[in-house]
Formats: structure tokens, sequence, C-alpha cells
């Protein structure tokens, strides 16, 4: 009988405060197969290399206890469901997968097996982008946009086009880090009784944003000596698909300054 399971995944950046979650359904293929719930953790490790952990499965299909597991098989390659490389870790939840090309992405799935070499069916697919310089930014969108300079050799924090944007946020923000002209910006209009605060949403795309989203919300300060920004209530996260944001805000009898936010997940 086959039965569907639920895959819970979460990928954590060197940056640790972007977390992605997904959802994803399999079908298993055997009549008697292994649940594999597990959470994926990709670390950016040294250049070409991966970590991965995960929760070992406890339920069979049928929801009787597992007694019998064997081991794990790590799937990877550039092209999602077409493997071309597996890795029969044993036992242990956690494998380090070398020999990766850099600023290639890979595609990484996990399954389980017990000792009648029943394989459950995939974990959920999640996507890596080498950081070979484990400097937050991945190797593809480095080699995109400075296609004469190796990933090592740039520098995160580095402001190549002298805008006032290091590349690293170049990147969050979806602009060119080598065109100054290139930049993220908001619009305010002030008409009677209300102002209206505008911006482009541009959406996460492109090498180096493989299944990212980029995610934007309008903040409010009153006193910028203590530039304590809150959000504006409704005005996100808003995912961005290149569209046009809008915000009308009220006229009040405090100066209120307005700035847009963005990041990945």
């Amino acid at each position: 009988m086959y039965r569907s399971s639920r895959i819970d995944v979460v990928v954590k950046s060197k940056r640790g405060a972007t977390e992605q979650h997904g959802k994803h359904d399999t079908k298993a293929g055997w009549t008697r197969l292994l649940i594999l719930s597990c959470l994926l953790l990709l670390r950016p490790a040294m250049a070409a290399q991966v970590s991965l952990a995960w929760d070992p499965p406890t339920e069979n299909m049928d929801g009787s206890p597992l007694v019998d597991l064997a081991g794990y098989r790590v799937y990877y390659a550039p092209v999602s469901l077409e493997y071309t490389n597996v890795v029969d870790v044993g036992e242990t939840n956690s494998a380090a997968i070398c020999g990766l090309v850099p600023g290639q992405q890979y595609y990484i799935a996990v399954t389980a097996y017990n000792s009648a070499s029943n394989e459950s069916s995939l974990s959920t697919i999640v996507t890596w982008n080498s950081d070979s310089d484990a400097d937050g930014v991945p190797d593809r969108w480095e080699a995109r946009n400075f296609p004469e300079t190796s990933p090592e050799e740039l520098e995160a924090e580095a402001d190549a086009d002298g805008d006032g944007l290091s590349n690293y946020e170049e990147y969050v923000a979806g602009t060119c880090p080598t065109t100054a002209a290139s930049c993220a910006s908001a619009r305010c209009v002030v008409t009677a009784g209300h102002a209206d605060v505008s911006f482009q949403a541009f959406k996460a795309s492109g090498r180096g944003y493989e299944d990212l989203t980029r995610y934007y919300q309008i903040q409010q300060c009153t006193d910028l000596a203590t530039a304590s920004w809150t959000p504006v209530p409704g005005s996100g996260p808003i995912p961005g698909v290149d569209q046009t944001i809008t915000y009308t805000a009220n006229a009040t009898e405090r100066c209120v300054h307005y700035r847009v936010c963005s990041w990945l997940e």
C-alpha cells in the first residue's frame, strides 16, 4: 500500500538570520518503506564541500516503530532528480560531501534503508550553491558579475562600484555591483492629507538565487537621532515579483521618516 508522507526541511545560510522552510509530499515506492522525516542543515564548509545533518526516522510507513534501520544514502547532482552521485553513509545521520565544483549548483536529497534493503522515498530536495570563500555570497553570483575575478579574491564587504553598498548588500538587493546607477530606491510623493511611498520589489532570480525569495518591508521612524525603526503595520513581509509597491500614509502632526528593507529567504 502506498502512502504519502510530509517532510519538513530547514536550510540555514552562513549568516544565520535566514531560514528557508519547505514542505514536500512524496509517494512511497515500496510496500513497506521508512518515513524519512528529516531536518537537513546545510552549512558552508571548506571550498567545494558541504556538510549535512538530519533527524533519524522513528516509524515505518504503517506507523509501527522502526527497529531495523540500517543506514542512509545521500544523493546529489547538478540536475534535480537526475542523481549521478550517491554516497552510503551507513547509520550516521550526518555527512560531508567533498569534491564539489566551485560555482556549480547542486541538488541534494537523503533516503533511509532498512535491514531488508528496502529504501525510502527521497527527502525534500534542497539546493546548495557553493560559497568557496564563505562570505555569504554564492560563487555563481560572483562569477556572473565578476567573470575575471575568482570568488576567493572577491570581498563581500567591498564596494566595487563606489555607490555606498557592499557587494553583499548588492546581492541581497538584487542590484548590479559594478554599476553605480543600479541601486534600490524608494520614492515619496506628498499630496494634501497623505504621502505615497513607492518602490520596485525585485524578484530573486538568476544565478545565485535558486530557491530564494526576496522579501520587503516598509519601516518608519519619528526620530533619526535614536534610529528607532519599526515596521509599518500591514507593510510586509512582501515577496518581490518585479512589482511596484505603494504605501499610502495619512498626514500626522509629527515628522515621519520611512525606509524600505529587503532580505533573502
